[in-house]
C-alpha cells in the first residue's frame, strides 16, 4: 500500500480510458473484468443446474431419489438439489441485481453442498478421492464468489443502471 492508502494495482484498474482517475465509480477496465468474472461463474452455475434438472425431470419431477431405488447403492453426491439453488442464484449474479447478496448466498449453498454432498471423510463414501476434488472445488468456487463479492459489482449492472434512471 502506498501512503495515500490504495493501492497500485488497483489505481490501475480504476483510471478511465481518458487516464483520470476516479474515486466514487470503478473505471471501465475493472468493470470489464468483473462483468465477465461474474458470467464466467454463472455459467458454471447454469451448466450443473441444467443437469439437475435434467435428473429431476427424468425422475418425474421428484425432487429426491426414492429410497427404494437407491438401497444398497452409495450415494450419489452429483445428484442433489443445492445445485437446483445454485442455479436460480446464478440469474441475478450475472445481472449484477445485488450482486453481493447474491454472492454471499450462493457461497453459502456451495460451502453447504460442500459438508452435505461430498463427505470424503465419511467410513462409507464410495471414491473418497472424487469426493474429495469436488469438496475442494465447491470450497474454490466460493473463495472466488468472496473475491468477486468484495471487489464490487462494476458499472455494468442492473443495479447500476437502475441507479442511473433514477438519477435522470
Amino acid at each position: 500500500m502506498k501512503e495515500g492508502g490504495t493501492d497500485p494495482f488497483a489505481a490501475l484498474a480504476m483510471e478511465d480510458g481518458d487516464g483520470k482517475r476516479r474515486k466514487d465509480v470503478a473505471g471501465v477496465r475493472k468493470s470489464a473484468l468483473l462483468l465477465v468474472a461474474r458470467v464466467m461463474m454463472a455459467c458454471l452455475y447454469f451448466f450443473v443446474g441444467l443437469n439437475q434438472m435434467r435428473r429431476v425431470v427424468a425422475r418425474d419431477f421428484a425432487l429426491f431419489a426414492s429410497p427404494k431405488r437407491i438401497q444398497g447403492i452409495y450415494h450419489d453426491g452429483h445428484d442433489n438439489n443445492w445445485l437446483l439453488l445454485e442455479f436460480l442464484l446464478a440469474l441475478p449474479l450475472s445481472a449484477g441485481y445485488k450482486q453481493e447478496v447474491s454472492a454471499r448466498a450462493l457461497t453459502a449453498t456451495l460451502f453447504a453442498e460442500a459438508v452435505t454432498c461430498w463427505r470424503f471423510w465419511a467410513p462409507r463414501t464410495f471414491r473418497p478421492d472424487h469426493a474429495r476434488s469436488h469438496f475442494v472445488t465447491n470450497l474454490a468456487c466460493g473463495g472466488g464468489l468472496i473475491l468477486l463479492q468484495a471487489f464490487g459489482a462494476g458499472r455494468y449492472t442492473v443495479d447500476n443502471y437502475v441507479k442511473n434512471k433514477k438519477k435522470m
